[in-house]
């Protein structure tokens, strides 16, 4: 019976080589993919940060527009003054110049003021866009890490699998069908037993069963979670 719990080890090293394998093949594809959702994230608060910054260029060239009508109506009323021939008509001239002349002003400091926030903005925008230029040759790089790492492990993978079935000579089949029971219920269906307890599930093994296991003459089973037991060997 020694010789079959070998054997049965045997399988098992190799089944949870199988496990992490299939892990790996399921996450290194999973890390790309969160990669690119990231920079996909921060390509939307980019594309925000755009959006803002062509409504505040919209808003600056809607003040200039401004401005400039008002500087043409301040040319306008000053030529119109040289024309005027009472003091009615020179007053409301004056009047008029005055209003257009402090509306310009305003609009020149409206003007300034959106300059200086679209030149931080630009600034901004162009960091956020040389930040997702140096994540995306990240991500590619990555990329192209995990693709030779996947085809490593499919080639080990697939290997491992053929040979599974020639890891089945010389164990008792009612063996392999209990162990492939236990491997699809409680992973891993072997454990070794520490100290009169079951290190898979943590519970206490009777002491006669305990001893049992060095003798090795039959299968021992943990009587709480059924998973095959044995001692490691020093």
């Amino acid at each position: 019976m020694k010789e079959q719990l070998s054997r049965l080890l045997v399988l098992q090293k190799h089944d949870i080589r199988v496990k992490e394998l299939e892990k790996e093949r399921v996450s290194l594809p999973r890390e790309i993919e969160s990669m690119k959702t990231d920079v996909g994230e921060l390509e939307k608060i980019l594309q925000k940060e755009l959006d803002s910054l062509g409504e505040v260029n919209t808003w600056r060239k809607e003040q200039e527009n401004a401005l400039n009508e008002d500087e043409e109506k301040i040319q306008k009323r000053l030529r119109d003054m040289d024309k005027v021939t009472t003091g009615k008509d020179y007053f409301d001239l004056q009047k008029e110049l005055e209003y257009h002349k402090k509306r310009a002003k305003e609009h020149e400091t409206e003007v300034l003021k959106l300059m200086g926030v679209v030149e931080e903005r630009e600034k901004i925008v162009t960091s956020r866009q040389e930040q997702i230029k140096s994540f995306w040759e990240m991500v590619h790089k990555r990329e192209a890490e995990i693709e030779a790492s996947l085809k490593t492990v499919e080639e080990e993978y697939a290997l491992l699998v053929g040979q599974r079935q020639e890891l089945f000579s010389g164990i008792d089949k009612a063996l392999i069908r209990k162990y492939d029971f236990l491997a699809a219920r409680r992973f891993p269906p072997l454990v070794p037993a520490l100290e009169e307890r079951c290190t898979g599930c943590s519970m206490g093994i009777p002491p006669q069963k305990f001893n049992s296991l060095y003798d090795a003459k039959e299968i021992v089973e943990c009587p709480f979670c059924a998973r095959i037991l044995y001692i490691e060997e020093e």
